[in-house]
């Protein structure tokens, strides 16, 4: 299931203002650190993939943790783990609190509720005489969705 694109325009303004601490946070942390150093005691055999998920995941404002990228060695939230703890953030109060958020709000954009309103239509077959698929091909158009806000 795939976050709905408004939800995910919430969740980047949202966001903003934190990413931008915590992205600058980490690339001071590796600055004087060679990526594919990195990589490296990640476990990568192909240091060219791993510098490129680093490369992602150092660019990205939700860390690469609304993608599911699985690369054979490291799911996105490992991945994100292991790289900390190899950089020396993992105890990171202020990165834990957003990494905390963005699982929070990643979740109630792919299932938490979504207000709509529901249009009764009193059909009533035998009044009318419409055959019962008409009201079943319409039916989807009888929820009117409502922002979360």
């Amino acid at each position: 299931m795939s976050i709905p694109v408004n939800n995910y325009k919430d969740m980047i303004e949202e966001l903003q203002p934190e990413s931008q601490n915590v992205l600058q946070t980490i690339h001071e942390k590796i600055d004087d650190i060679p990526l594919n150093e990195i990589a490296k005691k990640m476990g990568y055999v192909k240091i060219e993939k791993g510098v490129e998920r680093i490369k992602f995941i150092i660019d990205d404002p939700f860390l690469g943790l609304l993608k599911s990228n699985y690369d054979g060695l490291y799911s996105s939230a490992t991945f994100l783990t292991e790289f900390l703890e190899i950089i020396g953030l993992k105890n990171n109060e202020t990165l834990s609190k957003y990494i905390e958020h963005i699982s929070f709000l990643s979740l109630d954009a792919s299932f938490g509720y979504s207000p709509c309103i529901f249009c009764d239509t009193n059909f009533n077959r035998r009044k009318c005489g419409s055959p019962i698929f008409v009201l079943a091909a319409l039916s989807n158009r009888r929820f009117l969705p409502l922002s979360k806000t």
